[in-house]
């Protein structure tokens, strides 16, 4: 097979893999997953499985805000996404207060309206060309820990 032919099913392969990769970015990075302040078996397993179910309610409650966000911005220039990242920090904040709070429908509409209030626009076509500079970091920019 030409080359072209194999560069193209690759890069088509990558952004059929493209979700898979920002899930890993978001558990790794931004909740950070590996890290644990426990250091027995339970309190590592407790600390783990609160934050895949932070992230799991998380996207749920995002689902239907993602809704009322593009229905709020169809007159606007670009379409606009739920800044995860934001809705992430946001949950990790109340994740407490929903488990000791009576009435949890007051917060859980506070959540809902900050993720629609975060959205972020999607720019089509949008590219910024990289430098081909290699610097040394130890800490990367572009994978801050939510809080």
């Amino acid at each position: 097979m030409p080359w072209s032919v194999l560069k193209k099913r690759e890069k088509e392969r990558y952004h059929l893999r493209w979700t898979k990769e920002k899930n890993y970015k978001i558990a790794k990075c931004h909740i950070e997953i590996e890290n644990f302040s426990g250091k027995s078996v339970e309190s590592v397993c407790q600390e783990f499985h609160t934050k895949v179910f932070s992230i799991n309610l998380a996207v749920a409650l995002t689902h239907h805000a993602k809704e009322v966000a593009a229905k709020s911005c169809e007159k606007k220039k670009y379409a606009y996404r739920i800044n995860v990242v934001q809705a992430l920090s946001k949950m990790k904040n109340s994740l407490v207060l929903l488990f000791f709070r009576l009435h949890i429908m007051d917060l859980l509409h506070q959540l809902f309206d900050l993720f629609v209030a975060t959205t972020e626009p999607v720019r089509p076509n949008r590219k910024f060309y990289r430098k081909h500079t290699v610097r040394k970091r130890n800490i990367y920019v572009y994978c801050k820990p939510v809080r």
